[in-house]
């Protein structure tokens, strides 16, 4: 259960934060075989990173980070208006469902952010008319993964198992 002054001025500081995708376009998407499941989406503006990451990415996440990431670990799905594109179960391969769907948001603009201010569950609806949601399932304390992380300029607010939220100051050396 959710209480305290402390933890609704989180939720609202966090809430603020995701609406702060609203108008960043997408430039970058890391999923594929080396990451399951997971997706990062990189939004805003290109950050160049201080030491070059994996040569397996493309050239841009290869040297920039984004002004705002979302890490997702969770169940996700991308749908169209009349369809579903794809989802985190499907196969991640170069040449599959994943690596195609997701492509569909590259270089398309948040236009909208819902979040379930109790579940944290999200959606985030892109220019294009596709909407990415995440569904937090992540509920076993021993799992070791969270629902999603949303990285900010100042701080990482994570959604961790069965929906708790926290902050962390980021730390971008």
């Amino acid at each position: 259960m959710r209480d305290g002054l402390v933890e609704k001025e989180l939720i609202e500081e966090f809430l603020m934060a995701i609406n702060a995708l609203i108008g960043k376009a997408c430039w970058g998407i890391a999923a594929g075989p080396n990451m399951g499941s997971v997706i990062d989406l990189e939004l805003g503006e290109k950050i160049p990173l201080r030491q070059p990451g994996s040569s397996a990415l493309t050239n841009d996440l290869c040297y920039y980070r984004g002004e705002y990431t979302v890490m997702i670990e969770c169940s996700w799905r991308l749908d169209a208006k009349d369809r579903v594109i794809c989802g985190w179960a499907e196969s991640n391969l170069e040449d599959g469902v994943l690596s195609h769907g997701l492509q569909l948001v590259l270089n398309q603009t948040v236009e909208n952010v819902t979040v379930d201010p109790v579940t944290f569950d999200f959606s985030l609806y892109f220019s294009n008319a596709l909407t990415l949601r995440g569904f937090c399932d992540q509920t076993d304390a021993s799992a070791q993964s969270d629902n999603y992380t949303l990285f900010t300029p100042r701080y990482s607010y994570v959604i961790t198992k069965k929906s708790n939220l926290t902050r962390e100051e980021r730390d971008l050396d």
